[in-house]
């Protein structure tokens, strides 16, 4: 939100008191916040998951990889892309 060509990092206590009046606020709004919070429950809840059954997800890969032999492992990787 510069004004005119002024840029706040040419040491102009003004242009940036200008700026800061605008009304611009690094506060996040409530839905934002609600959302970054349940995005950062899922991902450690996710991460929780997968390490907790790493032993048996890694089984069902040595199935996976033995039951298709000709998938190559990129391409089983890459399945969700396809």
């Amino acid at each position: 939100m510069e004004k005119k060509g002024t840029s706040v990092y040419g040491g102009r206590k003004e242009v940036a008191a200008q700026m800061v009046s605008v009304g611009d606020s690094a506060e996040l709004s409530t839905l934002y916040r609600v959302y970054v919070f349940y995005e950062c429950i899922m991902v450690n809840l996710l991460g929780f998951i997968t390490l907790a059954f790493q032993c048996q997800l890694q089984k069902l890969e040595v199935w996976f990889r033995f039951t298709y032999p000709g998938v190559s492992q990129l391409l089983a990787a890459r399945g969700s892309e396809l």
